[in-house]
């Protein structure tokens, strides 16, 4: 049996939940459903830290069985304070927002500049989960939010921040006022029919000196989950203080990032 602080997978039934399942092999894990909610305090109660997959946010009764929290999930605009007992929640662990907020954190300390500008690009052809999709409909600000944390990390006045989609369905669709969830996920789904899926974000760091420096993330199917999990491994090991946190801010991207590069690498 195996041993150490378990850590809980809420939604590990899912893609994103299976995946974080797979990155946590030979760990303490305890899995969980949406069975779970009829009684989630006591379902997380001897958990250290669990990650939360399932799109609806329970910080809460997490927190109130006494254990931290990850969610890929976007930070809400109103978070609940955190309860007595220096618990510890981090939002944003997962791609956008997540990933792309650590990518130019992590080319400026990799190269070890001093940013004077900066452009990320994130776009593809890709299924959205039911999750992702009502979240990418409910949080209109997640690039700006993301942004201006990255900018006050480098110490920039602004930046530039895109977001596109290679796939006709989903452009006419968007182009045609807020759709609901069920739409946008059969406009990517006939998007992705028969096609390749893929996720590129590029950030553009223009130093002090003029020097333009690039790195290109072509994210894999499971880039969500390697966030997540990472954000749990920190947790777990005392890299994070108490607090609400999100995932770009905490996490080490000079720890995260290059594995993730693989071939694509920095250009």
């Amino acid at each position: 049996m195996t041993e150490g602080p378990v850590i809980g997978v809420l939604g590990a039934t899912g893609a994103v939940g299976s995946a974080v399942l797979g990155m946590l092999s030979g760990r303490a894990v305890r899995p969980g459903t949406r069975a779970d909610f009829t009684d989630l305090r006591h379902w997380a109660t001897g958990c250290a830290v669990v990650v939360n997959c399932t799109g609806v946010p329970v910080a809460d009764r997490i927190h109130g069985a006494g254990a931290d929290y990850v969610d890929p999930a976007a930070r809400p605009e109103q978070p609940t304070a955190v309860p007595a007992g220096d618990r510890i929640a981090v939002y944003d662990a997962g791609a956008m927002p997540g990933a792309a907020g650590l990518l130019p954190r992590y080319l400026a300390a990799d190269r070890g500049v001093r940013p004077a500008r900066l452009s990320v690009t994130a776009g593809g052809l890709y299924r959205f989960t039911p999750a992702a999709a009502r979240e990418f409909l409910a949080t209109t600000d997640g690039w700006r939010e993301q942004a201006a944390r990255v900018d006050r990390a480098l110490g920039l006045t602004g930046s530039d921040w895109t977001t596109r989609f290679d796939g006709d369905c989903v452009r006419r669709l968007l182009r045609g006022g807020p759709p609901t969830v069920a739409q946008l996920l059969a406009a990517a789904a006939a998007d992705t029919a028969g096609r390749a899926e893929y996720l590129v974000i590029t950030a553009e760091l223009t130093d002090a000196d003029g020097t333009v420096h690039r790195a290109r993330l072509r994210a894999r199917p499971d880039l969500t989950a390697t966030v997540a999990a990472a954000a749990a491994l920190a947790v777990l090991h005392g890299e994070i203080p108490p607090g609400i946190h999100s995932a770009d801010d905490v996490l080490d991207p000079l720890r995260v990032i290059p594995p993730l590069l693989g071939e694509e690498g920095t250009l």
